[in-house]
C-alpha cells in the first residue's frame, strides 16, 4: 500500500465511536471536487449560543430560529453554529493547511468581537481548532467545506438525535452520556436521553 497521498484522512475526537463502515460518506466526499474538507455542524445551545451577538463591533451574526436540518446535508456552516470536531475528513492539500495555519497564527482574536471580529467566538473550543474552522469556513472559504449530517456523523444521544434510530447512526460521541469507563451518574439527564446512554 502507498501512502503518500491518501485521498482523504480521517480525523475523530476522544469522545467518538464509529459504529458503522465509513465508506458511503468517504466515497460522496472524495468525489465531490469542491469539498476540501467535511464535519457535522453541532446544533446551538440553549440561550443565546456559542457566537457573540451582543458586541457593537462585531459584524452582524444573525441566530436561527430553529436548529439546521439534520436529515440531509446541509450546504454552509449556519451562523449560531460550530463545526463537530467529533468526525473531520480532509483531502490531504498543503496549500490548505498553510492557510488555515496561517489564518490561526495572523487573525486577531478578540473575547468580545470573536475571530476577525466575526462574533465567531466564546464558545468552547474557540481558540482551538474548533473555533479557527469554525471562522474559516463559515467566512473565509465556506464553498470548500461539505456539511455531514449532525445526527448520523456526529450523534450525541440528545436533543434533536434522540429520535434517529440506532441502525442509523455511523458515528456516536459519548459527550451526553459521559465515559462508560467512569461509571457515570445519569440521573441528571432527561428519561430519553438516558434511555439511549443506557
Amino acid at each position: 500500500a502507498n501512502y503518500d497521498n491518501p485521498p482523504a484522512v480521517v480525523m475523530t475526537d476522544f469522545d467518538t465511536l464509529v459504529m458503522q463502515p465509513l465508506d458511503p460518506v468517504l466515497d460522496d466526499f472524495i468525489a465531490d471536487d469542491t469539498a476540501a474538507i467535511a464535519f457535522g455542524v453541532s446544533p446551538p445551545a440553549d440561550g443565546p449560543g456559542p457566537f457573540i451577538t451582543t458586541s457593537p463591533t462585531a459584524q452582524p451574526v444573525t441566530t436561527p430560529t430553529a436548529p439546521p436540518p439534520t436529515s440531509a446535508p446541509i450546504a454552509a456552516i449556519p451562523p449560531g453554529n460550530t463545526v463537530d470536531m467529533g468526525l473531520v475528513l480532509l483531502k490531504p492539500d498543503a496549500n490548505l493547511a498553510a492557510n488555515i495555519t496561517d489564518a490561526f497564527m495572523n487573525t486577531a482574536y478578540d473575547p468580545v468581537d470573536g475571530w476577525d471580529s466575526s462574533g465567531v467566538g466564546n464558545f468552547n473550543g474557540s481558540l482551538g481548532a474548533q473555533g479557527i474552522l469554525t471562522h474559516y469556513f463559515q467566512n473565509v472559504e465556506p464553498d470548500k467545506v461539505k456539511i455531514l449530517d449532525h445526527c448520523t456523523y456526529g450523534n450525541d444521544h440528545s436533543g434533536d438525535c434522540l429520535d434517529k434510530p440506532d441502525g442509523e447512526v455511523a458515528v456516536g460521541k459519548i459527550s451526553t452520556c459521559g465515559a462508560p469507563w467512569t461509571c457515570p451518574d445519569l440521573s441528571g439527564l432527561a428519561p430519553a436521553e438516558k434511555a439511549k446512554c443506557e
